[in-house]
């Protein structure tokens, strides 16, 4: 069996029956059973619903390791403030500068002084 359908069978067990868990997801129950007994993989978007109805019993990451991968064994928790918010010059230096020059904004459209591109007659 699939790693993701033990996660899967856990959140049954948490919500009760295949039946509340399709209810709680918005599919049929016989989907529930698909996925159990046929499927090879789960979709992102019901890995997202599932864990989301399980109320944190199962994770989507569990669901889809492939897609999330799992969190880190460090938790943010355990992390100091600076480690945990690091400050914003320390994420500016991280991204590229941009060469281009601003641009007008939607504002240019509607200037009034002449300088709002005007449209062409046919």
């Amino acid at each position: 069996m699939a790693g993701w359908k033990h996660h899967l069978r856990r959140a049954v067990a948490h919500l009760g029956s295949q039946p509340l868990l399709a209810r709680a997801i918005g599919c049929s129950q016989s989907k529930i059973s698909w996925l159990l007994k046929k499927a090879e993989k789960l979709d992102a978007e019901d890995a997202l619903l599932i864990a989301r109805a399980a109320s944190g019993a199962v994770s989507h990451s569990q669901l889809r390791p492939g897609l999330w991968p799992a969190a880190t064994a460090l938790r943010a928790s355990s992390l100091s403030p600076a480690q945990a918010s690091p400050s914003q010059d320390a994420a500016d230096e991280q991204l590229p500068r941009c060469r281009c020059a601003p641009r007008a904004g939607i504002g240019a459209f509607f200037a009034d002084d002449g300088t709002a591109p005007r449209r062409r007659n046919p």
